[in-house]
């Protein structure tokens, strides 16, 4: 897929992905990024024990299958 907005490709691209659509959402991103730079949002909050639907943010290149 080509450069669709015309964005250089060169900056960082950051993907906020909702746990709560996407099942296994940290297998899932591990799977797609060889080593990502992400995190899950309730992580050390008090919404931790809702960590299977938690919010993901994940840094991933304007071409990564995660931005399709």
């Amino acid at each position: 897929m080509g450069n669709q907005a015309g964005f250089s490709g060169a900056g960082k691209t950051f993907l906020l992905i909702d746990g709560a659509k996407v099942n296994n959402l940290s297998r899932f991103i591990y799977r797609e990024e060889e080593s990502p730079e992400c995190d899950a949002l309730y992580r050390r909050t008090v919404l931790a024990e809702l960590s299977e639907i938690s919010p993901w943010l994940v840094e991933a290149g304007i071409n990564s299958t995660l931005a399709r």
